[in-house]
């Protein structure tokens, strides 16, 4: 299966269970739209329900990719989310200004041939 360019974890073993993973995998699905196991079709997240991370002293606790965030509530998940939306989108807006490049160093224009 394709994961997207961030793959949010959410632990959901006990001590993460008990300290409200349960509302973060709830703040997920509304944020993205994403259920446990599924990819959003522009391939920007990927949501999953892992077993323990070992960041039981610091629960709930989530990695994306794979940086871990602790004592994470809905609100700084949902904070999250939104910076790296956020970014991605900052990508595919610089990636729009660049010029699309031939074999020989050209400039294509919109059909892929060199541009005079």
């Amino acid at each position: 299966k394709p994961v997207g360019r961030h793959h949010v974890q959410v632990c959901r073993t006990l001590s993460c269970w008990l300290r409200g993973a349960k509302d973060l995998t709830r703040c997920l699905k509304e944020r993205t739209g994403l259920s446990p196991g599924e990819t959003d079709t522009g391939r920007c997240f990927t949501v999953s329900e892992v077993e323990c991370v070992g960041l039981c002293e610091v629960a709930p606790a989530v990695f994306v990719n794979d940086r871990p965030y602790v004592n994470v509530t809905p609100e700084s998940l949902s904070a999250l989310v939104d910076r790296l939306g956020d970014e991605i989108g900052q990508v595919e807006r610089e990636l729009a200004l660049l010029a699309p490049i031939g074999a020989r160093g050209q400039a294509l224009n919109e059909e892929g041939h060199a541009a005079e």
